[in-house]
């Protein structure tokens, strides 16, 4: 083999051992510049959405003894329909509004009751004569609720007599006065009851708030007992007290006549 031959298979040699070379790195070189494939993110665990809360129709309030009371009386007032498993109402009054209501105990049939006033008139809310309120209430299911159509309530007042009412007689003019009717109203009183017809022993104006003061007179007729005072402003307000006491005024003996001529007896000797 001459040196020339030697040369050439030198040659081809190198250069086949160059190509495998190069068609090695290329793939590395590839495989470096290739970014690995991104992860596949893993979806967070989600818990099934919430239902929406839904309205229980749960109708008005009711009020006792009504939507009008007397100062003396105990209001009381209640729901029904608050029907499920740990039922609550709140009752507040509406100035307020439920996030400031009270938490009520609800029967098994979903039915309520509270007293929001009483003769102190301050429970829920300062409910003087005179004075009016409105109440609300709402009922809670679990995520459902119902709420209640709210109620008016107005309390009337009324005050007679001397240092003590009870102790009326015939013939008296009592002074009288009464807070909460109906503006610019005319007022009036009536006794009645204990076997007689209504009788009108007086009249009087309210003012622009509702407010009156006078007199009346109680009749020298009327016997012992117990008897039925109104006070009507003759607009839809009125007011009654079944417990008006009358003791009649005992008569005086007249003085016997004095015959002419005569002096009186006047239990003293003349001397």
């Amino acid at each position: 083999m001459s040196l020339m031959r030697h040369v050439q298979r030198a040659s081809i040699i190198a250069a086949g051992s160059a190509l495998c070379l190069a068609g090695l790195i290329a793939p590395l070189a590839s495989a470096e510049e290739t970014p690995a494939p991104e992860a596949t993110p893993v979806p967070e665990a989600t818990s099934s959405p919430e239902p929406p809360p839904s309205v229980i129709e749960v109708g008005a309030i009711t009020v006792s003894p009504g939507n009008v009371a007397f100062d003396y009386q105990t209001v009381t007032i209640s729901g029904a329909n608050c029907i499920g498993e740990d039922a609550e109402v709140y009752v507040y009054p509406t100035n307020l509004g439920d996030s400031e209501g009270l938490p009520i105990p609800v029967n098994d049939d979903g039915s309520w009751s509270f007293v929001v006033s009483d003769e102190t008139g301050a429970i829920v809310q300062e409910l003087l004569p005179g004075g009016t309120a409105e109440f609300g209430a709402t009922c809670f299911v679990g995520a459902s609720f119902g709420i209640y159509d709210p109620v008016t309530v107005t309390v009337l007042g009324a005050s007679w007599g001397f240092e003590d009412p009870l102790l009326n007689n015939t013939g008296d003019d009592l002074p009288i006065s009464g807070a909460g009717f109906t503006p610019d109203a005319t007022i009036t009183i009536t006794i009645s009851g204990n076997g007689i017809d209504p009788i009108v022993v007086g009249t009087a104006t309210t003012d622009e708030d509702g407010v009156f003061a006078s007199t009346f007179n109680i009749p020298n007729s009327l016997e012992l007992g117990m008897y039925t005072l109104t006070i009507d402003d003759g607009a839809g307000l009125t007011y009654v007290y079944e417990e008006f006491s009358i003791t009649p005024q005992p008569e005086e003996d007249p003085a016997p006549p004095v015959a002419p001529g005569m002096m009186p007896d006047l239990g003293t000797d003349i001397v």
